[in-house]
């Protein structure tokens, strides 16, 4: 999953562990040379726009102490239950996620334009990519099914996942 910081990222991967999915993380992910990736585990941080939504499956959330980030944001570190490895993985599927008004709705997008989002998206030591890593970004888009997702609804977005995954 990826989008734009505030996308709900955090918020629909806490709502996804409900569902029975593991949490790999919801902010890094590292793409090895042979197109295959692995989430890197940091504790989700909830920002306080999102507490009331997350509120509805983590009731004790609001136990959680309040932090103040270097950036401004109030946030309280969820503790998920169910964590997934941090081995590596195919890709099967990458869906951008961008909340709009109306019903979920999962779009195809092109590969080309799949690899664009995430070059946009990524960090890059010295500020560029390499050959290397670029031939890495390509493998992981070429074994995956890419998606545009825009919702409004969490509930609504999470299940549209769950039949993606389904197939």
């Amino acid at each position: 999953i990826s989008g734009a910081p505030g996308a709900g990222k955090t918020t629909l991967a806490a709502r996804l562990t409900r569902s029975g999915f593991g949490y790999g993380g919801d902010d890094v992910v590292l793409v090895t040379p042979d197109g295959q990736a692995a989430g890197v585990p940091l504790a989700p941080a909830v920002k306080s726009g999102a507490w009331g939504m997350v509120r509805e499956f983590y009731p004790d959330l609001e136990q959680a102490e309040v932090h103040r980030r270097p950036d401004g944001k109030s946030v309280r570190y969820l503790d998920l239950p169910q964590q997934a490895s941090d081995a590596r993985h195919p890709v099967g599927w990458i869906v951008f996620i961008r909340r709009t008004g109306g019903p979920a709705n999962l779009k195809p997008l092109a590969p080309m334009e799949a690899l664009s989002l995430i070059m946009e998206g990524s960090y890059f030591a010295g500020g560029r990519t390499d050959r290397k890593t670029f031939k890495s970004l390509v493998r992981a888009v070429a074994s995956a099914s890419v998606f545009e997702l825009t919702f409004s609804d969490l509930n609504e977005a999470n299940d549209a996942i769950v039949r993606l995954c389904d197939g």
